[in-house]
């Protein structure tokens, strides 16, 4: 009869876990913080540092792992404002291209012997229109 009740009460709290919709964590899904949150810039200010860093080239290993922290960290989809490029990255890095009076694309890659970081960003006046990171091998 003990064997009976446990079974019963079991099969009772995985039918509630089911129907309530509770679930057992298999396994933590990773965040990134959103590029505009005011936590970036005091959660990454040593990489933030790194990257503004002028006697740094783009190509030192330095500036490729402080890059590519902040490419795994944080999520620049929600960057909307040209305002967070500045706070971010140095401007002597980035390279621009004029698309029209209004419209610029801004590309800042880092690089290090074969791997490489690329945050390409699109603007029109002072708001971001398209973010895109691609991290190569």
């Amino acid at each position: 009869m003990k064997k009976s009740n446990t079974i019963l009460l079991s099969s009772v709290l995985c039918a509630v876990m089911l129907l309530t919709g509770c679930q057992m964590p298999i396994a933590k899904e990773f965040k990134k913080m959103p590029a505009e949150d005011i936590d970036v810039l005091t959660l990454f200010a040593a990489d933030i540092a790194v990257l503004k860093n002028k006697d740094l080239p783009p190509g030192s290993k330095e500036k490729y792992e402080a890059a590519k922290h902040l490419a795994d960290n944080v999520d620049f989809t929600f960057a909307r404002n040209v305002r967070t490029l500045d706070q971010i990255f140095g401007a002597w890095d980035a390279q621009i291209a004029v698309m029209s009076t209004t419209a610029q694309t801004i590309v800042f890659h880092y690089s290090y012997q074969d791997k490489s970081v690329h945050f390409n960003f699109s603007r029109s006046k002072n708001l971001i229109t398209f973010a895109e990171v691609i991290i190569s091998p």
